[in-house]
Order: structure tokens, then sequence, then C-alpha cells
């Protein structure tokens, strides 16, 4: 992946007309890789794994939006 691009989605600059980067819609996934490889997830460092298995559980974010006035 070109290093720019990959800047660009750890940034949050996700360029969406790209190759290189595939979106999918989801409510869980599984990672493997043949390698282990570092996870870092919501800034906890979960280790080297070769199998990482990701599910968003419904009506667990909360959101404080300020008032406008």
């Amino acid at each position: 992946m070109d290093l720019i691009i990959f800047m660009k989605i750890i940034l949050g600059n996700i360029p969406i007309d790209t190759e290189d980067v595939i979106i999918r819609s989801t409510d869980k996934a599984v990672i493997t890789t043949d390698t282990p490889v570092s996870f870092q997830i919501d800034g906890e460092y979960c280790g080297e794994q070769t199998r990482l298995d990701i599910a968003i559980l419904p009506k667990q974010m909360k959101i404080a939006i300020p008032k406008i006035t």
C-alpha cells in the first residue's frame, strides 16, 4: 500500500477512490494473518495475534452532544 494512502487512512481521511482501500459495513468481522501482528483497539495494546474477532455491540456507545444556544 502506498505510504501516502496509509497515512491518510491513519489520520481519518480515507481515500475511497483508490483501488488499495475496500470499505465494508458490518457488525462483526474476523481478521486473520499468517504471521503474528501487533493489534491495538481503542488505544489498548492487544499483543501479537494471528486472529482477531471483532464485534460491535448494539446500544453500547453513548455520545454527549452539547446544547447549542
